[in-house]
């Protein structure tokens, strides 16, 4: 009789101990630093957004999304995360050489590219963040801390490019007609390639 009582208590601990490691597990990761991994989707709707209502407000026309480029900006955005480089590449990498190699661009069309990266730290460091670039800054401080939202992300990214006169020019072209976008995270950082075309 003690030994099936003792049996039946030491099951119920066990299951009580169960229940609550599986909550202390789920629990977790609410109450640790948890960064903000770019969602593709999210970050190609938002752009979208944020781009053609700024090429409204200079009074050039907006431009839709071309899926065929997915393919380019998604290798493109990857390829950069895994070398840690920012920018339109070299050799066979090239801008121009990509283009040909990917056959997702028509023939004689216009095309530009935008790169950009974003500090995305894995771990909180809770030290004081400024920044020289002051629209910026408020998207710098939230990327740090690990609160910034998939919208802010782009936001983050359409500033980086205004903020470059190049870029900028780029983002208000009145050739481009089509685009796509598309990130990457690791090691901290999210690498963003933008590509559009006439």
């Amino acid at each position: 009789m003690k030994i099936i009582i003792f049996d039946l208590l030491f099951k119920n601990m066990t299951v009580l101990f169960r229940k609550q490691l599986t909550l202390i597990l789920l629990l977790t990761p609410v109450f640790g630093f948890s960064q903000t991994v770019v969602n593709n989707d999210s970050l190609l709707h938002c752009f979208k957004y944020i781009l053609n209502n700024y090429r409204v407000s200079q009074g050039v026309a907006p431009i839709e999304v071309d899926g065929t480029l997915k393919g380019f900006t998604d290798n493109w955005s990857k390829q950069m995360s895994l070398t840690g480089v920012v920018g339109h590449g070299s050799g066979d990498n090239a801008f121009q050489k990509r283009i040909i190699d990917c056959n997702c661009f028509p023939p004689a069309t216009f095309c530009l590219e935008n790169c950009t990266e974003i500090y995305t730290p894995d771990i909180n460091t809770n030290k004081p963040i400024s920044c020289p670039v002051k629209n910026i800054e408020p998207y710098v401080k939230k990327a740090f801390s690990g609160k910034i939202t998939q919208y802010e992300l782009a936001y983050f990214a359409f500033l980086n490019f205004k903020n470059s006169p190049p870029h900028n020019a780029g983002m208000l072209s009145k050739e481009t007609k089509y685009f796509y976008i598309s990130g990457t995270r690791n090691k901290g950082v999210t690498y963003i390639s933008y590509v559009a075309r006439g």
